[in-house]
């Protein structure tokens, strides 16, 4: 059984953001898949749809032996059971799972992308995957460091929440 290892991206900006974000990493423990490392949380704002809240982001590295389908199938449920409704695109969300990374494929269809296509323009996606796993690279061998060096930093956009423990 081949072991995949994964990057998922979890945001919430509607309720108890924090709780929001602890439920999910516990559902998807329960899941059966393993948790390597979850980043620190980080506090961002909106990006596209500006007209909302504030969103506590995180990432995780996880290993599954599941293809990326399947997996997507499981965030999917997961973010349903916990009330995530789709309204309005890049609305507000109770729950948001993206798969970031997988292994070193790269998928292109209708339902999945990967890796995920807005993520190197996003800082509070960049910032926490280097946090966890400092050496990471994209399929094409380019450094995530090396993209996040390249991003504009603005603290007032991003800020990493001290004291806040998801695992």
């Amino acid at each position: 059984m081949v072991e995949h290892t994964v990057f998922l991206g979890l945001g919430s900006n509607i309720g108890d953001r924090a709780g929001n974000l602890k439920k999910a990493v516990k559902a998807i423990k329960e899941h059966g898949l393993k948790v390597e490392r979850v980043s620190s949380v980080y506090e961002s704002k909106p990006v596209d749809y500006l007209d909302q809240p504030d969103f506590y982001n995180a990432v995780m590295e996880i290993k599954t032996s599941m293809g990326p389908h399947d997996l997507l199938e499981i965030i999917q449920t997961i973010e349903l059971d916990m009330g995530r409704k789709r309204p309005l695109l890049k609305g507000p969300r109770i729950i948001d799972i993206d798969i970031l990374m997988f292994d070193d494929l790269t998928v292109n269809e209708g339902d999945l992308t990967i890796p995920h296509p807005y993520m190197k323009d996003r800082m509070f996606v960049m910032l926490p995957i280097v946090e966890i796993r400092k050496n990471a690279r994209f399929p094409d061998g380019e450094s995530i460091r090396r993209v996040l060096s390249r991003l504009k930093f603005e603290t007032d956009n991003v800020r990493k929440i001290k004291d806040l423990d998801l695992r």
